[in-house]
């Protein structure tokens, strides 16, 4: 078996550069095998290439490294292997074809592959909220590099992101802050960070354009509903789904029920989210991809 294969069909289309399928291109091309990554941002990381905070969660790292450091490094490892990447560019559709699938891009370019990995994360939950001036959706570098000095803030989510953020505007000199959570969800310790007075556990009535939240105008809103799976056009396949929209696989390979398809990472819905998790699931389906492989050369 040879690096490029000779019938220009790719081994696996991996759609995303994050941190599942950045380890599943690496671990392709280590085994001898051609991936092609696909993602639309412009830099490997997927997330973590808009996450200025510390993660203190990966062993194998210092406690200070940022997302944005996790992300270089990972580019750096896909450079080393020359792994193929296209970056900038979206994956609308993945269909059957006659030797696996065929992957469209939105410039309407065909890849073909035998494999296709769905990498695809997560997407921002809006609530329904359309884009308005002074919200913010989720976390990253835009609400890290925000100066809340001063400013009345509503936080709309009950989980870890709503009240860790609750905390760091007050941190950053917000002179109000109150989060508006129908549950709480979020750890103990960051519940424990907010004052019992500034949390309000109800489903609030928000207007976007009018920044308005239960009919009182707050000088910021921050959104933090969490995230919902991110898929592209599947034309002809129909992969079961978990709970949520999330792609169901087999634990063992990583494998969609559709054979051939294989979904890592957060888009999977695994029961602990994190970079540990996902580099993991890119091993597991890079593995299993190899299996395939040999078998069928």
């Amino acid at each position: 078996m040879t690096p490029q294969t000779s019938d220009g069909v790719r081994d696996a289309v991996i759609l995303g550069a994050g941190p599942a399928g950045s380890s599943c291109a690496l671990w392709l091309k280590l085994l001898g095998l051609q991936p092609i990554v696909i993602d639309a941002r412009p830099a490997v990381g997927g997330r973590l290439a808009d996450s200025p905070y510390a993660n203190p969660w990966v062993a194998v790292l210092p406690p200070d490294a940022t997302g944005l450091t996790i992300a270089s490094g990972m580019a750096e490892a896909l450079a080393a292997q020359d792994v193929t990447l296209r970056l900038g560019e979206q994956a609308v559709d993945v269909a059957p074809a006659a030797e696996g699938f065929a992957v469209t891009l939105a410039g309407g370019e065909n890849l073909a592959a035998r494999a296709v990995v769905l990498a695809t994360g997560l997407a921002t939950a809006t609530g329904g909220l359309a884009p308005a001036e002074g919200l913010f959706f989720g976390p990253g570098q835009a609400v890290f590099d925000h100066d809340f000095r001063g400013l009345s803030v509503a936080i709309l989510g009950g989980g870890d992101n709503a009240f860790e953020h609750a905390a760091f505007a007050a941190v950053k000199g917000a002179s109000e802050v109150r989060v508006f959570a129908r549950t709480v969800r979020a750890r103990a310790g960051l519940v424990a960070a907010v004052p019992p007075s500034s949390v309000v556990r109800a489903t609030p009535e928000v207007d976007a354009a009018a920044r308005t939240v239960d009919g009182r105008r707050y000088d910021r809103i921050l959104v933090m509903y969490g995230f919902v799976p991110s898929l592209p056009r599947l034309t002809g396949l129909a992969p079961r789904l978990a709970g949520g929209g999330y792609v169901a696989t087999d634990p063992a390979t990583a494998e969609s029920s559709v054979p051939g398809l294989y979904a890592i990472g957060d888009v999977s819905g695994r029961a602990h989210p994190s970079v540990p998790t996902a580099l993991g699931d890119g091993v597991v389906a890079a593995k299993a991809i190899e299996a395939a492989r040999i078998r069928k050369p």
